[in-house]
């Protein structure tokens, strides 16, 4: 209809005249409306099937995230046959830095309590005992156990496995799949023998085939990695989600990304080592002991956090599984895999010791578009604040001291910046007078605004050194604090309890006040007011947006990275105080060193080439011989 509406308009055509009838117009008229509510209606039916479907889809995720029936992990057109539930026993093994509870269920790691990480604020004055304290646990928002076996997103197995054998640092479960015997192997590590300080537990998979029917394929089950949430409601959601390591590269998928068509994202995998659930500050990763051709697949649902009744939708985890490697398994054949399973928090210093790049885990390079430039400050960052820990004992003052590091290695950096910045402020007269006389030829005025640099030795972009160099770094802190786990429950002056959160002292109307962000806009527009001025109105206004922006971008973030940025800027008006005061300026105009003319002192490429003289050619007389 719009076609034949697009060339009735058009005046090349002939014009069409039809004869008007009102019985004509009349039944047009019934017509349109018959096929409007036409359209009406089955506009509201396509959107009630498209309702339907969502929801069906969701309840499908959710059911299947939940657990399946019995039965339900069998191939096409297979049934198993329902047998009552045995007995589940649990078992607990345990070290100093965690224990682990074993459950019969799923045969896997049920949870995992860590004894050095505190759950809850540091109580000020409090007599009860640290041990006592609520601790964290792990995979507490999921009913199926770590290291479960599936044949899909959702989909386990649900096998009874028996107690084998267990000590202090060992167990062994085995559970019969059909034909196909499954006995795990769980070893624990102490903080002495392995790089993950206490936090892995070794897992031997061996799969026997104890029949003589058809082969099983391996590769069609995968290797529960349990479930992940946010510890509070004020954590980042954006660094909950599952993460896996393949080809020489990790990919991480958060909790915003399985929305929708995306409930259930599987991937295949090539040259696949890890897989693992992550909130901000902790993890739990499957390892395994060389790369292979894998795969995963991950998911998440609605959740209630403990102690957070509120919003019952708002809050997800996020669960997945990384699949076995691909083999086929004979009647008599067994096959062993082994993994590492770490279960702990995402400390740089605990991961950048462990192979097979778990130290990526860390989530350093994650940071949307600038995360290429902040790892490679965010890594030396880390080391130093641990180190700087060691003397002062406090993360507080650990930062201040890294803050005093880099304003002293930047120093005269920032010497040269006031001196540029104080000989553009001198000629800002002379740069309104080329405004004013050659207002109507802008190219003109830009020759001689830069020959006016020229004269006067000023570097427009010198003022901004400083500012450049503190970007990187100032990204490095911000994306070091995102994970940064041994700041949770740091202290610092009183006020602040957790360096890893805002520093709310109070809520009034419901607004968080926090000190810390506004303490740095405050010191930024004095150290701006102490700065000469520079550029056009436009320009400077534009520089004291700075002072808004970084309060709106880090109002709700760390207390950490408002401390760094408040001292720097305490330190920088120190600095600043101390030029002005000490150092006086002035203009020198340089001479300019005439260019020579083509010709003369140097060529011209648009002169004309000179022709070479020809080389004269020696008669070697071979002539004598000739007839006269």
């Amino acid at each position: 209809m719009g076609m034949i509406l697009c060339l009735a308009s058009r005046k090349d055509l002939p014009s069409l005249t039809f004869k008007k009838s009102p019985r004509m117009d009349r039944t047009a008229w019934i017509v349109v409306i018959i096929c409007g509510f036409g359209l009406f209606w089955w506009f509201g039916q396509q959107a009630e099937y498209v309702d339907r479907a969502r929801q069906a889809q969701s309840q499908k995720a959710a059911a299947g995230a939940a657990g399946s029936a019995p039965g339900q992990g069998a191939g096409a057109g297979e049934q198993k046959v329902v047998e009552e539930p045995a007995e589940v026993r649990t078992v607990t093994l345990s070290n100093e830095k965690a224990e682990w509870v074993f459950t019969t269920d799923g045969g896997g790691i049920k949870s995992v309590r860590l004894k050095k990480h505190n759950l809850k604020y540091r109580v000020k004055d409090s007599e009860v005992d640290a041990d006592k304290e609520p601790k964290v646990e792990l995979n507490v928002h999921s009913s199926h156990p770590i290291g479960e076996l599936s044949k899909d997103v959702g989909k386990f197995e649900d096998l009874n496995y028996k107690v084998i054998t267990s000590d202090e640092s060992k167990i062994i479960l085995q559970a019969n799949d059909g034909d196909l015997q499954i006995t795990k192997t769980f070893k624990l590590t102490s903080p002495g023998d392995d790089a993950g300080n206490g936090h892995v537990v070794q897992l031997e998979l061996r799969m026997k085939h104890t029949g003589d029917k058809r082969p099983y394929t391996l590769s069609d089950y995968y290797l529960y990695t349990g479930a992940m949430a946010a510890l509070f409601p004020k954590e980042w959601e954006t660094q909950t989600g599952f993460s896996y390591y393949f080809d020489e590269d990790d990919e991480f998928q958060d909790v915003n990304h399985f929305e929708d068509e995306d409930l259930a994202y599987t991937e295949a995998c090539s040259e696949f080592i890890w897989g693992s659930v992550e909130n901000q500050f902790y993890a739990i990763n499957i390892c395994a002991e060389k790369e292979y051709d894998g795969g995963i697949w991950a998911t998440r649902r609605s959740v209630k956090l403990p102690g957070y009744d509120k919003d019952p939708g708002k809050y997800y985890a996020v669960e997945g599984a990384i699949r076995l490697p691909v083999h086929s398994l004979e009647p008599g054949q067994e096959q062993v895999f082994n993994y590492d399973i770490y279960t702990g928090p995402k400390d740089y210093q605990i991961l950048k010791k462990m192979d097979r790049e778990r130290v990526e885990m860390t989530g350093f390079g994650r940071m949307p578009v600038f995360g290429w430039m902040a790892e490679p400050f965010s890594k030396p960052l880390s080391s130093l604040m641990a180190f700087l820990y060691g003397w002062f004992g406090n993360y507080g003052w650990a930062i201040i001291c890294i803050t005093l590091i880099i304003r002293l290695a930047i120093w005269p950096l920032h010497i040269k910046s006031q001196r540029t910045m104080k000989r553009m402020s001198l000629l800002q007269p002379k740069m309104k007078e080329l405004k004013e006389k050659y207002k109507d030829n802008p190219q003109k005025m830009n020759q001689e605004t830069m020959g006016l640099y020229r004269d006067y030795g000023v570097n427009p972009l010198g003022g901004c050194l400083p500012i450049l160099l503190q970007m990187p770094i100032f990204l490095g802190f911000f994306a070091m604090l995102r994970s940064a786990v041994e700041l949770r429950h740091e202290p610092w002056l009183g006020w602040v309890e957790d360096l890893s959160m805002p520093d709310t002292i109070a809520e009034p109307g419901g607004f968080p006040l926090n000190i810390l962000p506004i303490l740095m806009g405050v010191t930024m527009v004095l150290q701006m007011r102490m700065t000469p001025s520079t550029g056009d109105k436009m320009q400077r206004r534009i520089f004291m947006l700075m002072p808004i922006i970084f309060l709106i971008f880090c109002y709700g973030f760390a207390s950490a990275l408002a401390l760094y940025w408040t001292a720097q800027n305490i330190i920088s008006i120190g600095q600043t105080w101390l030029l002005r005061n000490r150092q006086d300026v002035e203009l020198v105009k340089r001479k300019r060193v005439p260019r020579p003319a083509p010709g003369k002192g140097r060529p011209s490429f648009n002169a004309p080439a000179k022709k070479k003289p020809k080389r004269k050619q020696i008669r070697t007389g071979g002539g004598k011989g000739r007839r006269s």
